[in-house]
């Protein structure tokens, strides 16, 4: 135990084999002094034995470094502890301090009130104001780096160099939070859910495609089955037949309910939906899907969910911000001839002129009509001429060409909407 006494204190403590590094918090705890130094320089001195009773601080603090190479200076209420100073005479010297000011935000430009600004390595440091702003002197040291720590936010740690105004922007510190499972009417941690539950996000499900819900959800949970209806072949119209747990085999149910008995509870954003709203929602609109597979969901809704409980989850808007979501999807097809032996323009001459199309050969080959045979001589004409158009290859460049301008149109069309609304919405 430690007493202070005077202004520059005097201390009482007993310690043996200790290093310095656990001596200082003795001092600190004795006095109302604090310790601004280098981890590394402190921790090297080791094996200290000593016993002061109402001891001078100063003499405490020369026999603690006698044999290092560590000096000590005394200003306010600071100890800075460096290697290769001289001693202090009896006038303490001045310490050479820099005025560091700043200001503290959020990634929103919000000035955050109560940040706790430490120089790394020592207790030493200061808040931020209401307006973010912060004031602190900092001694002239090579390496000098700041600490900032808010709560929510992650910590950072700044290098000062040789700049006296420092501004900082805190990001918020992002946290995985436990699964849940969202039954449709509350969310409950998956840990404390009891029955048997299986969700996919919007990544999952686009990984399997992204043309209809059902038929994702089908790939990913081999529970989730869609019948085939070899009645209605492959009518786009029909509405597909969904199995979760099982069938009934009393028949005759869907003419007396309307409606498909076997077919599970479609829950959307807490409200009971139809299958035909989810079989034509939007991939994009997802959020993620939840499976209530078993009994237990009889508990929330009843009857109606003895054949599993579908919970459907879209992304709900951000308050206070405008969002304007587009996706657009260019496809290109084309046939694939590389396989086909195609004729050239001299080929093609040669099979019109053997397949008959100029009229009828004498026994040299030669075409008998004249008319005939002038026309086919002009065109023997143009192909040794070099005419030979590969037209399966031009009208494929057009295609592309073509579809490259619509794409460059609609683009274009989107960042001219985009922008009119955004203009409108500034102004409002």
């Amino acid at each position: 135990m430690a007493t202070a006494y005077s202004q520059v204190g005097k201390v009482s403590f007993e310690v043996e084999n200790a290093t310095l590094a656990e001596i200082i918090p003795i001092i600190e705890r004795s006095t109302n002094y604090t310790f601004l130094y280098q981890d590394e320089q402190v921790e090297r001195v080791k094996n200290l034995t000593f016993r002061f009773t109402d001891e001078d601080l100063r003499v405490v603090l020369e026999k603690c470094l006698e044999g290092t190479n560590l000096t000590y200076r005394i200003e306010d209420n600071t100890i800075i502890l460096k290697a290769g100073e001289p001693k202090p005479e009896a006038s303490l010297p001045q310490v050479q301090e820099r005025k560091l000011t700043g200001k503290v935000t959020d990634e929103a430009g919000v000035p955050l009130p109560g940040v706790t600004v430490v120089i790394e390595g020592t207790t030493v440091g200061t808040a931020t104001d209401a307006d973010g702003n912060y004031v602190l002197n900092c001694p002239e040291q090579e390496g000098l780096a700041l600490v900032f720590s808010f709560v929510g936010m992650e910590v950072q740690r700044v290098v000062v160099g040789d700049r006296t105004e420092l501004n900082v922007v805190m990001e918020a510190e992002v946290t995985e939070i436990d699964e849940v499972v969202v039954t449709g009417i509350y969310t409950r941690n998956k840990e404390s859910f009891t029955g048997s539950s299986k969700t996919y996000s919007e990544k999952e499900l686009k990984m399997m495609g992204n043309t209809n819900v059902l038929r994702s959800l089908r790939t990913l949970d081999p529970s989730f089955a869609i019948m085939e209806n070899n009645l209605m072949g492959s009518d786009p119209n029909t509405l597909p037949d969904i199995n979760v747990r099982g069938t009934t085999s009393i028949a005759g149910l869907e003419q007396e309910y309307g409606q498909d008995p076997n077919q599970p509870l479609f829950i959307l954003d807490g409200f009971e939906s139809t299958l035909a709203t989810i079989n034509n929602l939007s991939m994009d609109r997802v959020a993620s899907i939840t499976i209530l597979k078993d009994a237990a969901a009889t508990a929330i809704y009843g009857s109606k969910a003895a054949n599993g409980v579908i919970v459907v989850e879209t992304k709900a808007p951000k308050p206070g911000t405008l969002q304007v979501n587009y996706n657009g999807n260019l496809n290109l097809s084309f046939a694939d001839l590389t396989d086909y032996n195609l004729m050239n323009s001299s080929e093609k001459l040669e099979f019109e002129k053997l397949a008959g199309y100029y009229g009828d050969l004498d026994a040299n080959g030669d075409i008998i009509s004249e008319g005939y045979a002038q026309t086919y001589n002009s065109r023997l004409a143009e192909v040794r001429r070099g005419v030979d158009t590969y037209w399966m290859s031009l009208c494929a460049l057009l295609y592309h060409i073509l579809m490259i301008y619509l794409w460059k149109v609609v683009t274009t069309g989107c960042v001219m909407v985009w922008a009119l609304i955004t203009t409108k919405h500034r102004g409002s």
